[in-house]
Order: structure tokens, then C-alpha cells, then sequence
């Protein structure tokens, strides 16, 4: 599906059948603010984990068939209000949220994430989608920090978690609610 406005770089998401039934609320959240966006469906894999595990070969197939800086965004997410893209204009590198989790750890999140449409992350997102398919039953964001540590610690900044957000972590004014339905819908998991 393809709809929305384009206004600077595409929101890209995917889903298997099993999140079909959340798909609805996620494109009505980026329709009421003119988001450009695409969003495609898998086959679901046997578990969750390798579900989740689609996400590093998907960013890359939709690198090379756009040309617009993406960002990345779980179809489990609602857009609240209308998101700055200005405040990514002119970055070179990728954007991701980390936080305070499960403390004392720091986590990179891979709910939402940007990817400016060039060579670099073209190539660290094709380093991401080999660790991946070598570890499929891993989480994606574990696979991404730790291709993120191994081959470019500087290439990313750190985005605000008003991208990111999630109810425990109290963000003001998030532009981006991250709903995660595999934690609270078992419907969705698998």
C-alpha cells in the first residue's frame, strides 16, 4: 500500500498475517497527518523472534527501491501528532532511541529508526541482514546493536524517544507511540 503525502522521507513498515488485524489503526494514524508511507505484508516465520527477524532484509529491499530517506516504524505504532522530518534534513547518518529499558541496561530499540538513503547504510544494513539470517531466533535489536558496535559505533545518533515512545517511559509530547502488541495481544505472536 502505498498513500500520503510526501513531505521530505517515507515511513516503511512491515507485518505478517497475524498483525493484519492492527494494520487498520496504524495507516488512519499516519493518514490524519498526511505521512507518506509503505507498508508491506510477510509470511509469517515459525516464531515471533524470526518474524521479527524479517526486519533487517526488508530495510534493505526498501532502500534499494527508493530513493527518499526512510524511517523505519513497527505497524504497532500510532502516530499522535505530526512529525518534524525537518529535524532529520541534512543527517548523514542513521538514527535510532535508546533507553533505560530494564535498568540499569541500555537498549537500542528497533521499533523506529532512521536510514538516510545512502552507500553507508546501505552497507551496515546489508552487515545487519547477515548477522540476522545468521541468528535467526535473536531479537532484531540485539542483532542490530551488536552490527552497529562491530562495524560503525560513530555512523548513528541518537534519536529523541519522542519517536520511541512507550507508555512506562512517561515521553512528553511523543510524535510516535510504540503500542507494543506482541507484549499485551496473543494474537499477534507467531
Amino acid at each position: 500500500m502505498d498513500k500520503g503525502v510526501y513531505t521530505l522521507m517515507k515511513v516503511i513498515s512491515y507485518f505478517t498475517p497475524n498483525y493484519s488485524v492492527i494494520v487498520p489503526n496504524y495507516v488512519e494514524s499516519m493518514d490524519k497527518y498526511n505521512v507518506s508511507y509503505r507498508i508491506e505484508e510477510y509470511p509469517s516465520r515459525d516464531t515471533w523472534e524470526e518474524n521479527c527477524a524479517i526486519k533487517p532484509e526488508f530495510i534493505e529491499s526498501m532502500l534499494n527501491e527508493e530513493e527518499d530517506d526512510l524511517f523505519y516504524c513497527d505497524v504497532d505504532a500510532e502516530f499522535v501528532r505530526i512529525p518534524n522530518w525537518e529535524e532529520f534534513k541534512g543527517k548523514n547518518q542513521m538514527g535510532f532511541c535508546v533507553a533505560q529499558l530494564h535498568p540499569p541496561k541500555w537498549e537500542l530499540m528497533s521499533a523506529a529508526m532512521y536510514l538516510p538513503n545512502n552507500d553507508s547504510t546501505k552497507e551496515i544494513i546489508g552487515k545487519w541482514k547477515e548477522h540476522q539470517l545468521d541468528n535467526p531466533t535473536v531479537w532484531d535489536q540485539i542483532t542490530l546493536a551488536e552490527t552497529l558496535n562491530k562495524y560503525c559505533q560513530r555512523c548513528w545518533f541518537q534519536m529523541n524517544l519522542k519517536y520511541c515512545a512507550i507508555d512506562f517511559l512517561n515521553i512528553v509530547n511523543p510524535v510516535i507511540l510504540q503500542k507494543q502488541a506482541s507484549r499485551n495481544r496473543e494474537e499477534t505472536r507467531a
